[in-house]
């Protein structure tokens, strides 16, 4: 697919890119422009406000779900790699995206199910 590149300089330090296809008026446009992001959902370019720093340092559950949600997609990446997996993910989506959500959807159900049990037996 070819692109173009557009360079905007906001100031000598910051310099900004965004990426569009070639044919860009068919398929939307999509990068970041100053402090909007074009970004592509279900078929359309949608904008918002880019999203801010994030300098606070995260609580023990917020760490214990990043970890989670990290396992989650690394399972998903792993279902999405091999072939008959994905199929299999694939032949039952139920109102799933794709099998990649679906995978991390799983496995986020399963752990918490498992987190549940093993706090009861305590």
């Amino acid at each position: 697919m070819l692109f173009y590149k557009i360079i905007l300089f906001k100031s000598i330090e910051k310099i900004k890119v965004m990426r569009f296809p070639a044919n860009w008026y068919a398929q939307g446009m999509y990068g970041k422009l100053g402090d909007v992001v074009l970004y592509r959902r279900f078929g359309k370019t949608l904008v918002r406000k880019a999203p801010g720093s994030y300098n606070k340092t995260p609580t023990g559950k917020q760490s214990v779900a990043r970890t989670k949600f990290l396992e989650a997609i690394q399972f998903a990446q792993s279902v999405v790699a091999n072939p008959l997996l994905k199929a299999q993910y694939e032949m039952d989506l139920e109102g799933h995206i794709s099998a990649y959500s679906k995978a991390v959807s799983e496995y986020m159900r399963d752990r918490n199910a498992s987190d549940r049990n093993a706090d009861d037996a305590d």
